[in-house]
């Protein structure tokens, strides 16, 4: 018998699955699971009741990249194109020694903590999009530091950012 054969794992909280056959560096992350007390856990309840969905889908590769891929997210450091600025998703703050649950449930409490919310309108978001901001904002924290607040940056800087927005798709 020929066909996809799919690795699905349960945590409570979120399900992962390979995104494709044997790959182990690209996983597929449906994230239900985010503070009960936050506007993002309103936002799934009202996603669910839209959609029929209760869950963010993001991709996980382990280069690392992580991006939302539904919906589309304001805030809660998701950049255009859906990637997720945090430094431990960069080559400089990656450790092949982390466990993929703790990851996911530090970019879990990323969203919670940079208040994310839902948009509900019909949007998308782009891979090369989102691969673009990452490097912009990845390139421009490397060189300011990871604790710089971007209104904190001088005009090139803050350029760059706004080309890779936080909060558009």
């Amino acid at each position: 018998m020929t066909g996809k054969r799919v690795i699905r794992i349960k945590f409570e909280g979120f399900h992962l699955a390979l995104e494709d056959n044997y790959n182990l560096y690209k996983w597929k992350i449906k994230l239900k699971g985010v503070d009960k007390d936050s506007q993002l856990h309103a936002d799934l309840l009202t996603l669910k009741q839209r959609e029929g969905k209760d869950f963010i889908e993001k991709t996980f590769h382990l280069s690392p990249f992580v991006r939302v891929v539904h919906p589309v997210i304001n805030g809660g450091y998701v950049m255009s194109g859906g990637s997720i600025c945090m430094e431990l998703l960069t080559k400089n703050g990656w450790s092949s020694a982390y466990a993929v649950e703790s990851v996911i449930m530090q970019i879990a409490a990323t969203l919670v903590k940079g208040k994310a919310r839902i948009y509900f309108e019909k949007r998308q978001y782009s891979l090369a999009r989102a691969q673009q901001s990452h490097k912009a904002v990845t390139q421009i924290h490397e060189a300011s530091g990871w604790h710089t607040h971007p209104n904190l940056m001088d005009e090139e800087k803050m350029t760059l950012i706004r080309k890779g927005n936080h909060s558009s798709p």
